[in-house]
């Protein structure tokens, strides 16, 4: 399973120098969105990390958060 992570969303963001505002339009999303996945209340989809990752010109692995299970992590 593959969702976004908050603080690197936030970061690339900050350092791409845009506005919640501004990165909302560029990718297609609402800004309450977009606020919802920096904050952690939603964790996205793989549509809305590649829509994310292209407004940021980053790869897709930069916003991702990914959860392994209990045996991968021994």
């Amino acid at each position: 399973m593959v969702e976004i992570e908050p603080t690197h969303l936030v970061r690339l963001r900050e350092k791409d120098r845009q506005s919640k505002t501004q990165l909302a339009k560029a990718a297609g999303i609402s800004l309450g969105y977009l606020a919802d996945l920096e904050s952690g209340r939603r964790k996205g989809n793989p549509a809305v990390i590649g829509k994310l990752a292209d407004a940021l010109n980053v790869p897709t692995s930069m916003l991702e958060r990914r959860h392994c299970t209990p045996a991968m992590a021994s």
